[in-house]
C-alpha cells in the first residue's frame, strides 16, 4: 500500500443534537405560552421548527408541529393557549426543533411540559399571532439537499427583505446552465428544485462540481454542489 494515500470520510445524516437549547416557558398565569431558547451554536442550523403535543380530558393527541421561525428567532408564542397554575384544563408539551441544513435533519423530539388552556380571546389576537408566526430571516441565505445529488436537488434560500432575485447555476467554468428564478419575491423562506436532466442546458451535464448563485437587492451569494451519475 502507499504510505501517501489519503481517505476522506463523508458524514450523511448528522442530526443536531439537543444540548444547546435551554427550553424555557416565559410570562404567568392568563398570559399566551411563550417559549426561548438558546441560539444552535452550529451556523448551519437555519431553522426551527415548533412542535406541540396535548393532553385534554386524559387523552394525549398527537404531535403538531405549530410554527417555524428562521436562524437568529429564539423565541415564540403560542396564541392558541394561556398558562394555567394547575393541571386543571390541559396537559401541554412542546418541542423546539433544530434543522441541519447541511444534512437536511431535525433533531430528535424532547419535549418541555406546562400547563394551560385554550385561549377564548384567541380570535382578538388573530392580527398579532399572524405577525409571530410570518417570523422573517434577518438575513440572505442559501443551501441545497441533497449535496451530492442525482439528478435533483432542492436550492433553498431566505430572504429578509422584498428582493429582486436572480438564482442561476453555472459549471465550474462559469457558463451558466440555468436560471432558476428571475423575478420579485417577497421575504421569507424559499425553495426551487434544480432538474440536472431537465435544465435548460443540463442535459449535457457530466458529473463534477457546479456552482449556484443568488443575487439579491445587491448581495451576491454562490454555493457549490456536485453532480454524482
Amino acid at each position: 500500500m502507499n504510505s501517501n494515500t489519503s481517505y476522506g470520510i463523508n458524514y450523511v445524516g448528522i442530526k443536531p443534537n439537543n444540548g444547546y437549547k435551554n427550553l424555557q416557558f416565559v410570562g404567568s398565569t392568563g398570559q399566551n405560552i411563550q417559549l426561548q431558547w438558546s441560539e444552535h451554536p452550529n451556523s448551519a442550523v437555519n431553522q426551527y421548527q415548533i412542535w406541540r403535543r396535548v393532553k385534554h380530558n386524559g387523552v394525549t393527541g398527537p404531535d403538531t408541529q405549530i410554527g417555524t421561525v428562521g436562524r437568529g428567532v429564539c423565541s415564540f408564542t403560542d396564541y392558541e393557549y394561556v398558562y394555567t397554575s394547575s393541571y386543571s384544563d390541559d396537559l401541554l408539551w412542546y418541542d423546539v426543533r433544530a434543522y441541519y441544513s447541511t444534512a437536511g435533519t431535525y433533531a430528535d423530539a424532547e419535549y418541555n411540559a406546562a400547563f394551560g388552556k385554550i385561549d377564548l380571546l384567541k380570535e382578538e389576537k388573530s392580527n398579532l399571532a399572524t405577525e409571530i408566526s410570518n417570523e422573517l430571516p434577518n438575513k440572505f441565505d442559501l443551501s441545497n439537499y441533497p449535496n451530492p445529488f442525482n439528478p435533483t436537488t432542492t436550492i433553498n434560500y431566505q430572504l429578509p427583505e422584498k428582493s429582486f432575485v436572480t438564482l442561476k447555476v453555472f459549471d465550474i467554468l462559469g457558463n451558466e446552465i440555468a436560471t432558476l428564478v428571475n423575478e420579485n419575491k417577497p421575504a421569507g423562506y424559499h425553495s426551487v428544485i434544480f432538474d440536472a436532466g431537465h435544465s435548460e442546458r443540463g442535459r449535457g451535464m457530466t458529473s463534477g462540481v457546479y456552482i449556484y448563485t443568488l443575487s439579491a437587492n445587491g448581495i451576491v451569494q454562490s454555493k457549490k454542489m456536485l453532480l454524482a451519475k
